[in-house]
């Protein structure tokens, strides 16, 4: 989605290789109806995302209709994906194969207590993959939203019992993962937040990409929105959101290296939190995640970008794929999208002074980029800020804000992350 906002636009998929028909209805991601007007549409091709793009729908459109105004748009991308399949001689070349057998996945939801997290689950529970479990990490502030938390998961169906609930006390994101990590009973370990909805081929495509080239210890998937109807969703769309592109990448401190002069100090591009897995054994010895990004009071943020920098910073290699696909819902309002600029800001900042301090040539290293990353986070034309048109200034400016006050709260949090430790831990027996 490009340009300026010009107003509310349905999100909804199309199957490329299923044939048209005539009066099919058609749904948005998120199941409403659709109706006449502007769209953006994900076009897969024997269930592999291709691309995203904007059509205007006609006045009561249907299958037939879809297919023929986006057909035209991802031609280059179909043409390159039916010369893969044909070097492949067999099958999608898109999919990646299972390992046999399939490892068992613990995947963890952290939550507060959401009514989301009812159709995150659903989503997760009809997964195309045998052997996994839900672990949902209790983080509820309050009695209300644990007993809003308790409706929640009575309400979804579970047969296989696959869903297990377990609690973690101290509030805080990254103390609710390192709960969900410790739960983990299997060789991988995968992380969603509770507000997505994930596509049912995801934990197939994760797994799956573990094998992708040798050495993989995390693997990224492609983030969507599932909803673009405010002003706020539009503008949060051309900052960037979670999505990453279209294509398998894979980041190491070798021979598979970002494009950008700041790789490897630009955790974002390998990924977002709400979309990650792990070699269980991995991340155990990577230290999980840094409970002083993930306060809740201060809000420093980054935890998740700081997890995958340090993947690679200690030798792993990451593969970002988009078949991993799930989707997820932008901040509606304008206040939300402010405050989460200031976050995304000061979490980076932290993440990097973290990197810097934990390290001297890390820190030397950056020393040298600096003016290169003045440039990226500045400059209109570069790859952060060339696709924003009419994007309001003050969102950049609550961006930057965050940057600069980074430090002092992450010091702030550090404070407050060893005052939690020291409540958590046993005292002397009287």
């Amino acid at each position: 989605m490009d340009g300026e906002f010009a107003g509310r636009r349905q999100v909804l998929e199309v199957e490329l290789a299923e044939p048209a028909a005539d009066g099919a209805p058609l749904c948005t991601v998120a199941g409403a109806p659709v109706t006449g007007g502007a769209a953006t549409v994900l076009a897969r091709l024997h269930g592999s995302p291709l691309a995203q793009t904007d059509v205007e729908l006609p006045a009561r459109p249907d299958h037939a209709a879809l297919l023929e105004l986006v057909r035209p748009r991802v031609a280059a991308e179909v043409a390159a994906h039916e010369a893969a399949d044909a070097a492949a001689g067999e099958g999608c070349a898109a999919w990646l194969p299972l390992p046999d057998p399939a490892p068992r996945v613990t995947v963890v939801v952290p939550t507060v207590g959401r009514e989301d997290l009812a159709g995150c689950l659903r989503s997760l529970l009809a997964q195309e993959y045998a052997d996994f479990e839900v672990v949902v990490v209790d983080n509820a502030p309050g009695p209300e939203r644990r007993a809003l938390l308790d409706r929640v998961l009575a309400s979804v169906e579970d047969p296989a019992h696959r869903v297990r609930r377990v609690v973690e006390p101290i509030p805080g994101i990254s103390y609710a993962r390192n709960r969900g990590l410790a739960a983990a009973d299997g060789p991988l370990v995968a992380f969603v937040d509770d507000d997505v909805l994930v596509d049912r081929r995801w934990l197939r495509a994760t797994v799956a990409a573990f094998d992708a080239v040798p050495g993989v210890t995390c693997v990224t998937g492609l983030v969507l929105p599932w909803e673009v109807e405010t002003a706020e969703q539009g503008w949060f769309v051309q900052y960037g959101g979670f999505d990453k592109g279209f294509r398998r990448r894979a980041y190491d401190l070798t021979g598979q290296r970002g494009d950008s002069v700041l790789y490897p100090y630009l955790p974002g591009q390998y990924g977002t939190g709400a979309n990650q897995a792990f070699r269980t054994a991995f991340l155990r010895e990577l230290g999980g995640f840094d409970p002083t990004l993930g306060m809740r009071r201060p809000v420093v943020g980054g935890e998740d970008i700081d997890v995958l920098l340090r993947t690679v910073l200690a030798g792993g290699v990451l593969v970002y794929e988009p078949q991993a696909l799930l989707w997820f819902q932008p901040y509606r309002d304008y206040r939300s999208l402010q405050r989460q600029m200031v976050i995304y800001g000061r979490g980076l900042a932290a993440v990097l002074l973290k990197a810097a301090l934990s390290d001297r040539a890390v820190a030397a290293d950056l020393a040298r980029r600096v003016p290169a990353g003045l440039r990226f986070l500045l400059d209109p034309r570069s790859g952060k800020n060339s696709g924003k048109q009419g994007y309001p200034l003050a969102l950049t400016l609550r961006e930057l804000t965050g940057v600069l006050t980074g430090p002092p709260a992450y010091a702030w949090a550090g404070r407050n992350r060893r005052r939690a430790d020291r409540s958590r831990q046993p005292g002397p027996a009287g």
